[in-house]
């Protein structure tokens, strides 16, 4: 071989390793991104939510509020609590504080969550513990379970 295609393979061999890095995503990332793209699915709406879910849950999901009576077991319970409409005004979800710790194939993510009722001009807004669980499945981190606390 001669020095410029050793030079020419080297430098291919740097950029693609650079791009591999780029385009990697941590462990704590990709459970990072599978938690926000549930959330913003459940403030766009029941269709989005599903699709949420399909990518980012098992079927098997369950979700545990503390004010609800029944744990909601399926990506379809969680869909149709999502959807109950709410007394004059629009519900809307986010995450604070969020932490996430990884041992293996088990990720955990602790959050502040915090749902805002907004009502004409005037949000009132309820923060809650909750605490989620995901699963490497297939190379991908899904939600198993959560569990949403009282207020704080």
């Amino acid at each position: 071989m001669s020095p410029r295609r050793i030079a020419l393979l080297v430098v291919g061999l740097v950029v693609a390793v650079m791009v591999g890095f780029w385009l990697h995503h941590s462990d704590e990332e990709q459970v990072r991104e599978a938690a926000d793209a549930i959330v913003e699915g459940a403030n766009q709406g029941p269709f989005e939510l599903t699709r949420a879910l399909s990518e980012y849950a098992t079927e098997g999901v369950s979700v545990t509020v503390s004010d609800l009576p029944e744990p909601l077991l399926s990506r379809g319970a969680i869909v149709a609590a999502a959807s109950r409409p709410v007394a004059g005004g629009k519900l809307s979800f986010r995450m604070q504080t969020v932490q996430i710790s990884v041992e293996g194939s088990n990720a955990r993510l602790n959050a502040e969550f915090a749902a805002t009722l907004q009502l004409g001009l005037r949000g009132l807004t309820r923060k809650r513990s909750g605490v989620a669980l995901f699963q490497k499945i297939d190379g991908r981190f899904l939600l198993v379970s959560a569990e949403i606390g009282g207020e704080l």
